[in-house]
């Protein structure tokens, strides 16, 4: 949810803050496509973000690839976000500075926000005007305002980020290589320093189950993939992904909660007809967690 803190800043922008209300939802650029451009579920999402006053969650990968869409595609997802304004959430994509923002959190203490949130997105969008309500369409905003260029260049510098986490990765396969020493390398392990965030052990364990399969073919994509795939899981009730990398994470989750590590993990789905359809019935029946007191109230 983004509010307004002060009306304007020194260059004439609002100054904005932003929480993350459940149920939280990201949305791959192929799930944001497969949403936005059907009518039905299209009407189906919005209402039950604003129903269950909940949060859309974008980052700079989703951001970028939006700039770089067909213009038909780009303006149906902005105009969807436009509908959920003002309940989005700017996240953080690159998982090492989360990893660094978790060593630096101290519990119950959220006047920096949660470590997942960008420090970047935020006063960027905040100099798109207006801020809040419609119509609000972000690509046309790309395309006609000076901050345009910036937004596309920092989703530029996340998709080269995701070559580089693939090599990364691949370096790590080739020196541990398939062996049960490497699958035990790559055993998730709790957060001794943060145990309430998942986001090491989901690394780990999406790791070993993308090297599980030695027939699997490399895709060029698979840095962005992880990328849309790990900080968001570790932080969202809900995930839609391209249906291989959900299935890695459903995968990854079992890993997780058979070393008995119990911090929570969103609930994937793919990005086919079917899955998205279930996601939207699951979207519309959560409830949150109540919190039981002390005294059983």
């Amino acid at each position: 949810m983004l509010e307004i803190l002060k009306v304007l800043n020194e260059h004439g922008a609002p100054v904005l803050q932003q929480s993350k209300r459940p149920p939280s939802v990201y949305l791959d650029t192929c799930a944001l496509r497969g949403i936005a451009q059907h009518y039905d579920r299209c009407e189906r999402f919005v209402r039950a973000i604003r129903e269950k006053d909940g949060t859309l969650v974008l980052n700079a990968l989703s951001l970028g690839e939006l700039a770089n869409q067909d213009h038909a595609y780009a303006v149906a997802i902005a105009e969807m976000i436009d509908r959920v304004m003002p309940r989005i959430y700017f996240q953080e994509a690159r998982q090492f500075v989360v990893d660094k923002a978790e060593k630096e959190f101290k519990p119950g203490d959220f006047s920096n926000g949660l470590p997942d949130a960008d420090k970047v997105l935020l006063p960027l969008v905040a100099a798109l005007t207006p801020p809040f309500g419609g119509p609000f369409s972000m690509t046309v905003a790309y395309r006609s305002l000076p901050v345009a260029n910036r937004l596309v260049q920092l989703g530029a510098k996340v998709r080269e980020l995701g070559v580089r986490v693939l090599t990364e990765i691949e370096r790590q396969h080739r020196e541990h290589g398939n062996s049960k020493e490497a699958l035990q390398y790559f055993n998730p392990r709790p957060n001794r320093v943060q145990p309430i965030f998942a986001t090491r052990a989901l690394y780990r364990a999406l790791v070993r189950r993308y090297f599980a399969d030695p027939n699997r073919k490399q895709d060029p994509n698979d840095g962005l993939d992880f990328m849309h795939a790990l900080v968001p899981s570790a932080y969202c009730t809900f995930v839609v992904l391209d249906c291989g990398w959900s299935n890695l994470v459903k995968e990854a989750t079992n890993l997780i909660r058979n070393a008995l590590i119990k911090a929570p993990i969103a609930r994937p789905f793919g990005s086919s007809e079917a899955e998205l359809n279930a996601f939207l019935d699951a979207l519309a029946v959560f409830e949150p967690v109540v919190q039981r007191t002390s005294n059983g109230a």
